[in-house]
This record gives C-alpha cells, structure tokens and sequence, in this order.
C-alpha cells in the first residue's frame, strides 16, 4: 500500500525524520483508538452505580473550581455566573441510567456538596422510583431552600399520595419559591386529601399563605373549593384575588363565569388579565362577548390574554380583531392572535397568517406555523416548507408538524428532508408527521424513540408506529410493549398492539395516568378521527385545562375538516 502524500511543508524533512514523523502519528492513531475503547468499555462494563458516582464527581469538582471564578466576579459586581447546561446534562445522563441509578442517588441525598443533593432530587424525580420517596421527604426539612424546592418538585413528578401530609407544611414556607413548587407539586399529585387543609388556609385572613392555597386548589382541580375560590376572587387583596381566578379558571367549571365576568372590568389589569386566561380555560360561550371587547384593551398583556381566550372559546365574532391584532405593536397580541385564528378556524386569516409566518419575532412565527396546520388549508403547504429554513428551531418544529396536520402528499419530501434537521425535536415531528401519510421513512426515528427517555417522544412514536400499522412498525411496537423503559409507554405499546391507534388513545385520555391525558388528546388531535368523539367530549371535563383546551380544539377540527389521516 502506497504512502498517502505528506503536506508541502514536510517534503524537505530527511528521512530520519520522516520515520520519526510516522512514529508520531501512528501513536497518536494508537492512543485514539484506545481511548475509544476504553470509553466502550466504560459504558459497557461499568456498573450503573459507579457511573453515578462519576457523574456526581464531575458535577461537585465543576462547582469546586467554579467557586473562585464567581468570587471574583461578585468582587467587580458582575454578579454570580449564569449556570450552564453542564448540571441539566448531568441530570439528563443520570436519568437514562434508569432505575438502577435510584440507590446511589439516594445516597447522594447526602452527599455535602449541595449542587449533588440538588442533582439527585431532581433525577429521582424524573425516574419516579417509589423507593425515593422516603428519602426525599426527609429533604423536605432541609435549610437550604433550592434542596426544599427540588424535593418537593421531585415529590410532585412521583405523584404518590404518602408525600401529601410533608408537602402541606411547606405552603406556609417563609420563601416564596418554596411554597410556589409544593402548591405545584400538591396539584400534580391531585390528592382529594389534601382539599380541607388548603382551604382552612385560604379562609385564614390573619396569617397563612393564602395565595399558594388558591394556587393548589386549583392544581388538584375539585370543584369543592369553588365557593371559597369565589369569595377569594372578590377579597381586597389584588395577588389573591388573580389567584383565586387563575384557580377557577383550572377547575372549569361554568358556574365561576359570572364572578369572572366582573374582572374583565376591574381596574387592575393584572385581574383582568386573570380573568380572561381563566374564562378562556372554562372555554363557555357566554363569556366570548365580553373577551371580545377586552381585545381592546388598553393594556397589551390583557389584550394578549383576551386573545387566547377568544381562541380557546372559538370565538367567531372575534375574527375581525384578531386579525387587526396581526398588526399590533407588542409581540405578544400579535402570537396570541395568530395562535386564536388557527383554534377558531376561520379561512379568513391564511394570508394574514402567512405574512405572520415572516414576522420579525420568533414566537410569532411560531404561533403562525401552527395556527396554519390548525387551519388545515393545503394553500398553506408552500409557507409552510419555506418556514423549514427558519433560524430557529420552535418555527421549524411546529412548521413540520403543521404540514402533518395538512396531510398534504406534495409535503412528503419536504418532511423526508426534515428527517435531517440538526435538532432531534424537529427530526422526531417529521417522522411523525410522515407517519400521518404512511410513509414507512418514519419507521426508523420513531423506533429508536421509544429506547429514549423523553416521554413526549416516546408517546407520539408510539402513535405514529399503531397509525402506521406495517410489519416493521408492529415488530417495533412488540418491542416497546415488551422491553420499553418506561411502565406506561409498555402498556399504552401493548394497547395500541390489540387495538388501533384510536382506541388506545381514548383510553389513554381517560385512563389513571393524568399526565398522559394530555399527550393523548393532541394525539387525537392529529389523528382527527370521528371514532375519538366520545372520548373527546368526555375530555372537556378533564382536571388540566389544557386538555380541556385541546379536547375543544380537536372536537372544532372534526367538524370543518372531518377527513383526517386514513385510520387503521
């Protein structure tokens, strides 16, 4: 074999030190390959725990060394350094060890650095091994505040009841991020058992965090608080009283709409606001006329928020302003109204929303992309793919996801390109939406999804592989169901296997595990099949308001595009 041609510059090197030359780059190829290996068999052979362990080393040497530096910067009033992606890295890589890595961070929990306990309560959280539970409980009590609100975060992703009576002390917590996360993590949990607390301190007017109590009563959603919410709306504290509404407006239920009403004219805007986001997530019609006229707000955030609402409610007489709204000054009308004219549906608003698709502002061109998958006109289909070269990358996902929607076949090669996008979030859409239009080039992106970790990925794979019904997407499926990695892709894999995509689905929407209702019903939403009706009503009642939202949205899509792709 022939000597490849050295660079110009070596020609004139002796022979002596051509050789030398060679034995320098051969050892280099050496110790690179070595390297190589050594990382395999790292991954390979070493055991779960000690990866943990390394991982953890990594994290509290990096804070160790990054102490100095943040001194020096507080010394010149720089302020402390902006924290990087390397802790969610490391929180990411320590949760795709799985459950095997719950003892070692359990054992973490006590590790002296706090940036390792942090890490290791947010991990567990993400696995959601019961096994952990115990253990954070006890960093409940801890002195440092950013341990309590990991801890209680963590509790909330778990969602086992048994954390309810140690979270309950922490909505009195002297910090506000501390009772902010148990509010939050008591409404993920959605224990019923926790209701007569929470209200005991909303009614208390002397002392109490009567704010956080509004704020969980309405996270865990029963219509048993409502009369306090009610009153709490009419107190004189203003940041009670936008809670309480945001609070009503959780819950859903249409009998708040007459004390809501009254905010759309309270001379704080901030209620205002409240009000109109709350009467949007109840989504009755006798509340459009009122958010109407709020789009004439003077107050750009309450315009912004009477602007989803009119989407939200399918607000036809809204059309009009919305689509002056296109043209309004502040970023946020303008998104919120793009995003209002897909929901209600109205084809007036194409080229309105196709110009909106070039505006300056990422997140306006973000909503306009899905409001034209929402409008489901193939007129759009050649904005849409144009949008597929945007900078940034929440334009291109949605773009790729709209087009999917559209089930326009002149998309398919737009969408196989996409399968190429730099960001694996718009690679998984364009599987998904290829999928849409039984394209078996989906097979591949989607099935190596559901080995990953990301929930929402691993969901709509499951979709698209059931939608898709081949051989290869079947033999995938089995897979899941058999080996997946996570309990509740295996049983909704399983489900999809014995049924169709649909009928998973409609169970999925009302089955036990509320943080898939979700999922499910923008699932349903593509889908658009008239088989998902019964499930998508009995949705509207949902907890979530934005199931209930969705659930409203693909029930309107149903009625002015009732073909959707064809449903095995």
């Amino acid at each position: 074999m022939s000597q490849p041609d050295l660079p110009a510059e070596t020609a004139s090197l002796t022979p002596a030190r051509r050789r030398r030359l060679w034995l320098l780059v051969g050892a280099a190829a050496i110790l690179f390959v070595a390297g190589g290996l050594a990382l395999l068999r790292y991954v390979v052979y070493t055991p779960p725990e000690d990866q943990v362990r390394v991982l953890l080393r990594q994290l509290r040497d990096g804070e160790q060394r990054n102490g100095f530096g943040d001194w020096v910067r507080r010394l010149f009033g720089l302020g402390p350094r902006e924290e990087g992606p390397r802790q969610w890295q490391i929180v990411q890589d320590l949760a795709a060890i799985g459950p095997e890595a719950v003892p070692p961070l359990i054992a973490a929990l006590k590790d002296r650095a706090e940036v390792v306990r942090e890490t290791a309560a947010e991990t567990l959280g993400r696995i959601g091994d019961p096994a952990a539970i115990a253990p954070l409980m006890s960093l409940l009590e801890d002195e440092k505040q950013s341990l309590r609100v990991a801890a209680a975060k963590a509790l909330g992703k778990i969602g086992d009841p048994t954390a309810v009576p140690e979270l309950l002390p922490l909505v009195g917590d002297l910090d506000k991020t501390v009772r902010e996360a148990a509010a939050e993590a008591l409404g993920s949990i959605g224990d019923p058992a926790a209701v007569p607390a929470l209200l005991a301190a909303l009614a208390d007017g002397t002392k109490g965090p009567r704010v956080e109590a509004a704020r969980a009563l309405g996270h865990i959603g029963d219509p048993v608080a409502m009369p306090a919410l009610v009153t709490a709306f009419a107190d004189a504290d203003p940041k009670l009283r936008s809670s309480a509404a945001q609070a009503l407006g959780h819950i859903g239920d249409p009998a708040a709409v007459p004390a809501l009403l009254t905010g759309l004219a309270d001379a704080d805007p901030m209620l205002r606001s409240s009000a109109a986001q709350a009467l949007g997530n109840i989504g009755d019609p006798r509340a459009a006329t009122a958010i109407v006229a709020a789009l004439k707000d003077e107050e750009s955030h309450v315009r912004s928020a009477a602007a989803r609402a009119s989407g939200d409610i399918g607000a036809s007489e809204a059309v009009p302003l919305l689509l002056a709204a296109l043209a309004d000054a502040d970023e946020g009308v303008r998104g919120a109204a793009a995003q209002a004219l897909g929901e209600i549906g109205d084809l007036r608003a194409l080229p309105g929303l196709l110009v909106a698709l070039e505006d300056a502002k990422d997140d306006v061109r973000r909503s306009a992309a899905q409001a034209l998958g929402d409008l489901g006109d193939p007129r759009a289909v050649a904005g849409l793919t144009a949008a597929l070269k945007d900078k940034e990358y929440t334009v291109r996902f949605w773009a790729v996801l709209s087009l999917g929607a559209i089930c326009d076949p002149q998309a398919v090669s737009t969408l196989v390109k996409a399968l190429g996008d730099k960001d694996e979030g718009v690679r998984i859409v364009a599987a998904f939406a290829l999928a849409l239009l039984n394209r078996s080039e989906a097979v591949p992106v989607l099935a190596a999804q559901l080995r990953g970790e990301c929930d929402w990925a691993a969901f709509a794979a499951v979709v698209g592989l059931a939608h898709l019904n081949t051989p290869e997407a079947t033999k995938a499926l089995r897979r899941a169901a058999e080996e997946g990695k996570r309990p509740c892709i295996r049983r909704f894999a399983a489900k999809a296997l014995e049924s169709s995509a649909v009928t998973a689905l409609a169970a999925e929407l009302c089955g036990p595990d509320r943080a898939y209702h979700y999922y499910a019903a923008m699932s349903l939403y593509f889908l658009n099949a008239p088989a998902s009706l019964p499930a998508l009503a009995e949705a509207q009642k949902d907890r979530r308001a934005d199931v209930r939202s969705t659930a409203r949205q693909a029930l309107r899509r149903l009625k002015r595009v009732p073909l959707g792709p064809t449903v095995p």
